[in-house]
């Protein structure tokens, strides 16, 4: 076997080692940093440790002390599901979960929210149905208690005997079940899936007498959502406008548009909503066709131009 292919495997062991290396010192200088701050600062990165995002992290660590408490405040209030009341029942629900695992799961040796069932049990809440085996499946085998959260079951288990459980980590579909779960439940209301510059596509159609279709397609992932109860809303702002040759304006369209999703409607996140209204030229020829798309709440929009020939 020639050199240059031996040596490929042993180039992507370094390429990968490489890589590990620079993830394992990027985290390495946050923790570093977060280590630098004042106790009560550090405390509050610690407390909110299953819901603060690496961006909010990174950048709490970042800013000048004065600030720091703004952000306290900001971390809240974008999570807050009724802004407009005084009570903010995400944080006090949070902190309840908290109390409640340190006293449901103590035993283990340290508090019972830094536990792996405490943990779950903070993110997702008491398990919809609770299993429990103080000798296992059979006799002579390790402690398990398996929770329920609808269609889908977390293990743990006390591989020694010592009233520690562990959750199971061999099967990687009830991980990425929490890992969504908690992206579901915990990310800030504006970032909750967006991924990406806002943007979208414009097409046409010709109708009768002086008029055409305005078609706009919005990839659900630039959308801004925020959490509503069991529900996920975002309200687009979309303004046409059709131009004569000399600019004069001869049409104008301002919409808006709310949408709601599910839990479940957040697989439509990789499709596109559609926008579809008749411009009305009044009369025939050629036009400047100019669309902007916004979501509530954000500066940014974007805006996409084409000439359109009305019949």
């Amino acid at each position: 076997m020639p050199l240059s292919q031996k040596s490929k495997p042993y180039r992507s062991r370094i390429v990968l080692l490489c890589f590990v290396l620079i993830a394992v010192t990027a985290c390495s200088h946050l923790q570093r940093m977060e280590n630098r701050l004042p106790m009560a600062d550090r405390e509050f990165v610690q407390e909110v440790r299953y819901i603060i995002t690496k961006a909010e992290r990174k950048r709490y660590v970042s800013i000048p002390a004065t600030e720091r408490a703004e952000f306290r405040r900001d971390f809240w209030r974008r999570r807050d599901p009724s802004p407009d009341t005084e009570r903010n029942e995400y944080r006090e629900a949070y902190y309840d979960r908290v109390k409640q695992a340190n006293r449901l799961f103590s035993s283990e040796g340290r508090e019972g929210w830094l536990t792996d069932r405490g943990r779950v049990f903070v993110l997702l809440g008491p398990p919809d149905h609770r299993q429990v085996y103080p000798t296992g499946y059979s006799f002579y085998e390790p402690p398990v208690e398996i929770w329920r959260y609808g269609f889908f079951p977390i293990i743990f288990v006390d591989r020694y005997h010592l009233g520690k459980y562990e959750m199971v980590k061999g099967n990687a579909y009830y991980l990425n079940a929490v890992a969504r779960s908690q992206i579901l439940l915990n990310e800030p209301l504006e970032a909750i899936k967006k991924k990406a510059k806002l943007d979208f596509q414009l097409n046409t159609r010709p109708l009768e007498n002086g008029k055409i279709k305005v078609i706009v397609k919005i990839p659900y992932r630039v959308l801004l959502f925020s959490r509503d109860g069991e529900q996920y809303r975002a309200e687009l702002k979309v303004l046409a406008i059709l131009n004569a040759k000399d600019d004069t304006e001869v049409w104008k369209k301002e919409h808006s548009y709310s949408i709601t999703l599910t839990k479940e409607g957040l697989a439509e996140l990789e499709q596109e909503y559609v926008v579809e209204f008749p411009a009305d030229a009044g009369g025939a020829g050629k036009y400047n066709l100019t669309v902007r798309v916004a979501n509530k709440g954000e500066k940014n929009l974007a805006e996409r131009s084409m000439e359109v020939r009305v019949l």
